[in-house]
């Protein structure tokens, strides 16, 4: 069976964003992320 979009690729990144409360709050995410085998290239800082 042919695929269906033989020409296309998954996204090589993306881009999550929110409210991050505390320093717990970001570690609790970090470790999600590395449970998923996702890897964090780069966090910033928004300005408000």
């Amino acid at each position: 069976m042919p695929k269906p979009f033989p020409n296309s690729r998954a996204p090589e990144q993306t881009l999550l964003f929110g409210t991050v409360t505390d320093e717990a709050h970001l570690y609790g995410l970090l470790a999600r992320f590395q449970s998923l085998g996702l890897r964090v290239l780069e966090m910033r800082k928004l300005p408000e």
